[in-house]
């Protein structure tokens, strides 16, 4: 019975590092995940397993997902820079993002051709 305590504690205390880690990262259902992996593997194979976990949940915690970053950004038409996909101005050439639309004066892409709006067609030489 001692022994499935202190296996218990051990799985605990390493599993303490992903939830702390995921609570400041803001990923908490790693973090949690990772708590009851290590008290599991703690009750296993105690310290010898439950170390690793500790540190695998850790590394997919702090660890940038290309999706997560992907799916917020875009890359610039002018100097191809990534930029939030919401950009109206590039943080990094500070070239517009957006024109107005000569005819109903809503904002549109830079590289619209049609108005998304009016369906008015956009020439390449307006000076929006």
């Amino acid at each position: 019975m001692e022994s499935i305590i202190g296996a218990l504690l051990i799985g605990g205390i390493c599993g303490l590092g992903p939830v702390i880690v995921g609570a400041l990262k803001k990923r908490m259902g790693l973090g949690i995940g990772g708590f009851f992996a290590c008290l599991l593997s703690g009750l296993i194979l105690g310290i010898l397993l439950a170390g690793p976990i500790c540190g695998v949940f850790i590394w997919l915690i702090i660890k940038k997902s290309d999706t997560d970053e992907s799916i917020n950004t875009k890359q610039c038409p002018y100097c191809a820079e990534k930029i939030l996909v919401d950009a109206k101005l590039c943080k990094h050439c500070n070239r517009e993002l957006i024109k107005k639309c000569p005819i109903c004066g809503e904002e549109i892409s830079i590289k619209a051709k049609v108005c998304k709006h009016c369906k008015h067609q956009i020439s390449e030489s307006s000076n929006l």
